[in-house]
């Protein structure tokens, strides 16, 4: 019964804060159990312009 009405309170979310607030869960979720690290996060020009790696962005 909670479970149905956690579903749709998450549902009533607009589509934009929803997938915000998803993405920054799932993020953090990962950095805490060492799937990635910090590091390969944080938002570097360098490596964004000199190695290709547009992920960063």
């Amino acid at each position: 019964m909670a479970y149905q009405t956690l579903q749709q309170e998450y549902l009533q979310i607009p589509v934009v804060t929803r997938a915000y607030t998803t993405a920054c869960i799932l993020t953090t979720a990962a950095v805490q159990l060492e799937i990635i690290t910090p590091f390969q996060l944080y938002f570097n020009p360098e490596l964004i312009l000199r190695n290709y790696q547009v992920s960063r962005l």
